[in-house]
């Protein structure tokens, strides 16, 4: 595999040919590995970053597919302009790049499901999808946000919208994240309008893409959500 000149390009490399994030190269890098195609090494000139070596297999599998890739190629796209051709590859490439967001956000889900259990459970009270509330009313209202780009999901902001001020006092923000970061601000402005009080935030460390916080949360994320549930009881 020769790009720009070099024989083993790393991930970043690849990833800024292809014009897709450094994540999805190395999970498609991963896959390959794993069938026997590819071997990532650590890059000689630094060791933080890994390389893509063509393994015998996949110099064998390249060779007997380059003839047959540009027959196929030329059948496939016979009836497409260069310019069709382009803006199908581009499209396919933010099509992967939605796949990556999607694979965040049902992890995201997950995460925080387990924090609003451990809250749910040091309360005494049940956790509850939002899709299962309605007319809510509730001194202190603990509200799970998973994470998207920085981004709410529009569902939550609009569970937020149908809220009452004078049936809900408070909401308690929480969420297990990427980057283990507050990241509600457009919540809290949301609230603000609204005229609800926001209390104090809670968030930890979630699972992302492939390694990303691989584990989290884990048991000390747990704990503390717990210790912080117990803290937010004080300040009503």
């Amino acid at each position: 595999m020769v790009i720009n000149g070099y024989d083993a390009p790393d991930l970043s490399m690849l990833a800024k040919v292809m014009g897709c994030s450094r994540q999805n190269v190395k999970k498609l890098a991963l896959s390959l590995e794993k069938q026997g195609y590819v071997i990532l090494e650590k890059s000689p000139k630094d060791a933080r970053s890994l390389c893509v070596v063509m393994s015998k297999q996949g110099l064998r599998f390249r060779k007997d597919m380059e003839e047959l890739t540009d027959e196929v190629h030329q059948a496939l796209f016979s009836e497409f302009s260069n310019e069709e051709i382009t803006q199908y590859y581009q499209l396919s490439i933010k099509l992967m790049h939605g796949i990556d967001h999607l694979e965040v956000f049902f992890k995201n889900k997950k995460n925080n499901k387990k924090i609003a259990k451990a809250i749910a459970d040091e309360l005494q009270v049940d956790a509850k999808n939002i899709k299962q509330v309605q007319d809510v009313k509730a001194d202190i209202l603990f509200l799970g946000c998973p994470i998207l780009g920085g981004n709410i999901p529009e569902q939550v902001t609009r569970f937020v919208a149908q809220l009452d001020a004078n049936k809900v006092k408070k909401v308690i923000l929480f969420s297990a994240n990427g980057f283990g970061t507050d990241q509600f601000t457009n919540v809290k402005a949301q609230l603000k309008e609204k005229g609800i009080i926001y209390g104090p935030v809670f968030s930890c460390k979630g699972s992302a893409f492939i390694f990303k916080n691989f584990g989290h949360p884990d048991k000390k994320d747990i704990q503390a959500a717990k210790k912080f549930a117990k803290e937010v009881l004080k300040w009503r």
